[in-house]
């Protein structure tokens, strides 16, 4: 398996350098066997648990993660994210991971 890709690197509006999470990065948290549910950072400070792989979806330029899980274990409404403005991405236990940002 190659190693993953190193994190981008861009300028914010305000002139801030931000560093995004790459597409490969996100991709093998998601895939990774067996999954370990993660929490995904973005630049405006909003944070999303993803406790199942398949509350995620992945497109080259579009994050889609289910979020408030109805009393039916399903989503009650997702948010799109640009895989720009991911920032961080961690397991939900709290132990660090490489490639994590």
């Amino acid at each position: 398996m190659a190693a993953p890709a190193a994190p981008v690197r861009g300028r914010a509006a305000c002139g801030v350098e931000s560093v995004s999470v790459s597409p490969e990065v996100i991709k093998s948290h998601w895939r990774r066997e067996p999954f370990t549910p993660f929490r995904v950072h973005v630049s405006d400070g909003s944070v999303f648990d993803v406790r199942v792989p398949e509350f995620m979806y992945l497109f080259a330029r579009e994050v889609v993660v289910g979020v408030e899980e109805s009393d039916e274990g399903l989503p009650s409404r997702s948010v799109y994210i640009d895989p720009l403005h991911v920032t961080r991405i961690e397991p939900i236990n709290g132990k660090g991971t490489p490639g994590g940002r």
